[in-house]
């Protein structure tokens, strides 16, 4: 970490005419007045120190302002032996020590650098605590020297991660006292306490320092403009290309485009000074550029605002259309219960996001969205059964801390049932969602709690009203999941990667071993009492990454619902209970990843092959003896999905 120099000398060091005031502890209500560089220290005869203390320090000033340090130090070193409650000692010392780190720090001794800056802090402590007058200007600018101390003598590498963090809150609280009195207009005040708000954002996952940086590193760009010590325009250069750098790695993780172009910006603005700053800028354009090969986001339409779609295209073969009873008779006018069907399912969101790190908001982000989707199928053979649904929905969705999403989904959608109009429905779904995570960040696994109101609309013709399922569909659940291992993990051989290179199939490697289990309560009450009902679900599921681009997944749901009233169907009028078994296999094959087609870097497009099966059994027979609500269904299909 570097330091800008004031007059040329070193740091920055303002002293008063009479530094008596530091040579006695207790002396804060001396006042002097102030000058640019260091003079000989007096003292009245009420108050005179030792002469040859006096002398001592005057002797020291000296050789500080010339920058003969080894001398300066020896001296101060052995007043405070005999001195020890010495501020002007304790001082000095301080910005020896400070300038040490800052040599260290260049020459990239970072055990040398890490010993001086934490030899600074304690020295510069000192002069505060000692002093209890905090307004003086010396004692402010003590708080200024001490914050830099304390963020140059953090050492990146360590594994004690909550020892970086509390020395970054010591540097911050430091900064803040100093330019909330004297350096309230200093440049590079504000410009450490933005890298002191940097770091406790990142360590400590405390997004809202992210603003406070930010805020910081503006604030030191504007006054470095037309501050005197930035008189110098290569001086205020590099002082502004440095801030403007900080500025950008703060949008690395909120936005990362937006980030990658306020880097481009540093790279080509780059004074010959801060050509490593530049270096480092260049490699983090590359990692965002590598990263979102791998990972892209959404559909970017303007600053914030993003899209996502897909398209779902499929033929399928359906051995139970109708979903007939076992023993039962095909319906008049209905041929067969099976049927192909080709299927086509289209949806977009839009949705507008915000983030701590860019927007006055209360948490760590905010989304609003919009959106709506299609599912068709067709059947050549029992056109009285195709299905078209209509949907529109609208959400939002918040993370008031980190990792935890409340969000609220209200949709609409429209039923045809063959030709005529059969369902409307109205539902409001509320969220509680955990995110939890690796040691490395990953994410480990998902907690999803919710609740549905489903009020729904039956819009078929009935003869009777107590078969009038009109009315109130709740439902309860929460689900889990879990990522176990990477793909690259599962199949080494596979993926193993030449030195250099990313491991075959790029993005492909980095896929989970996904498992997820679940339950379900829904409770459902209609204006008839047929098909009122208690019933309990729980499911698993599994995705499985294999070679070759494949993926194999498996699901299986197992439902127990117990009707409340005696069934009308029944030929003895017992209270209807089911049991329903449904079991999805598929093995889907990725064609275009994430990031691979250069047009459209958000095109993902997969062919899946899967079936579903279904085997629902009840209680209830009718007069004839047919298990009308019994039955088996199997479902084949063969679908292209296109995500974008």
């Amino acid at each position: 970490m570097n330091s800008y120099r004031r007059r040329g000398t070193g740091l920055r060091v303002t002293t008063f005419l009479s530094v008596f005031a530091f040579l006695v502890a207790g002396a804060a209500g001396a006042t002097g007045t102030w000058s640019s560089q260091p003079e000989p220290a007096t003292a009245p005869a009420d108050r005179a120190a030792p002469p040859e203390v006096v002398a001592a320090l005057n002797q020291a000033i000296r050789a500080y302002s010339d920058r003969d340090f080894e001398q300066a130090r020896t001296i101060l070193t052995e007043l405070r032996r005999t001195q020890p409650d010495n501020v002007a000692v304790q001082y000095y010392l301080g910005l020896i020590y400070l300038e040490d780190g800052l040599r260290a720090s260049g020459e990239r001794d970072r055990a040398g650098a890490r010993r001086a800056f934490l030899d600074a802090r304690q020295a510069l402590s000192n002069v505060i605590t000692l002093v209890e007058d905090q307004g003086l200007r010396p004692i402010a600018e003590a708080y200024l020297d001490v914050g830099i101390a304390t963020l140059g003598g953090d050492d990146p590498d360590r594994e004690l991660q909550r020892q970086s963090l509390e020395s970054a809150r010591r540097a911050a609280d430091s900064l803040e006292r100093y330019v909330a009195s004297e350096g309230r207009d200093d440049p590079l005040g504000h410009f450490y306490l933005g890298v002191a708000n940097y770091k406790i954002a990142y360590i400590g996952k405390q997004t809202d320092k992210l603003r406070a940086s930010d805020r910081a590193f503006a604030r030191a760009t504007e006054l470095a403009a037309t501050h005197p010590e930035f008189s110098d325009a290569d001086k205020r250069q590099r002082f502004i290309h440095k801030a403007s750098y900080y500025r950008a790695l703060l949008l690395v993780r909120s936005d990362p485009q937006a980030a990658r172009h306020a880097l481009e910006r540093v790279v080509t603005s780059a004074p010959e000074a801060n050509v490593e700053i530049a270096n480092n800028a260049q490699q983090i354009i590359d990692k965002i550029d590598e990263q979102q090969r791998l990972s892209p986001g959404p559909m970017t339409l303007a600053e914030g605002v993003y899209a996502d779609g897909f398209v779902n295209i499929g033929n399928h073969y359906d051995t139970n259309v109708i979903l007939l009873g076992q023993d039962t008779i095909l319906p008049r006018g209905i041929s067969q219960k099976y049927d192909y069907k080709f299927g086509l399912e289209a949806g977009l969101d839009v949705r507008k996001e915000f983030t701590a790190a860019k927007d006055p908001i209360l948490g760590q982000s905010f989304s609003l969205g919009i959106g709506g989707s299609t599912f068709n199928n067709w059947q050549p053979s029992i056109e009285e059964f195709d299905i078209n649904t209509y949907e529109g929905h609208a959400y939002i969705n918040w993370e008031p801390v980190r990792d935890i999403f409340l969000g609220l989904v209200y949709s609409y959608s429209y039923t045809k049932l063959g030709y005529d109009p059969y369902i409307s429905s109205n539902r409001i779904t509320p969220v509680l969602s955990k995110v939890w995570r690796k040691g490395s960040g990953e994410e480990a696994g998902r907690t999803d709690l919710f609740y549905s109101f489903d009020y729904r609309n039956y819009l078929d013709d009935i003869s009777d009203p107590r078969f009038d399922r009109d009315g109130k569909y709740h439902l309860v659940g929460v689900t889990q999941s879990f990522n176990i291992c990477r793909a690259a993990d599962l199949w080494k051989d596979y993926y193993a990667a030449e030195e250099g290179r990313l491991p075959r199939d790029g993005r492909d490697a980095f896929r989970w071993l996904s498992p997820e289990i679940g339950y379900y309560y829904r409770n459902e009450r209609t204006q008839g009492d047929e098909f009122d009902l208690s019933g309990n679900t729980i499911f698993a599921k599994i995705d499985v990454p294999l070679p070759w681009r494949l993926t194999f997944d498996f699901q299986g749901h197992f439902t127990w619902d117990d009707y409340s009233q005696p069934s009308l169907l029944d030929y003895r009028r017992n209270e209807r209970y089911d049991f329903i078994q449904r079991y999805v296999f598929g093995l889907t094959r990725t064609i275009i990843d994430n990031g691979e087609d250069k047009t459209l870097k958000t095109l993902r497009v997969r062919a899946r092959a899967g079936v579903e099966l279904t085997f629902q059994d009840s209680n209830i027979w009718d007069r004839l003896s047919q298990d009308i609500y019994s039955f088996d269904r199997a479902i084949y299909t063969i679908q292209l999905l296109v995500d974008f």
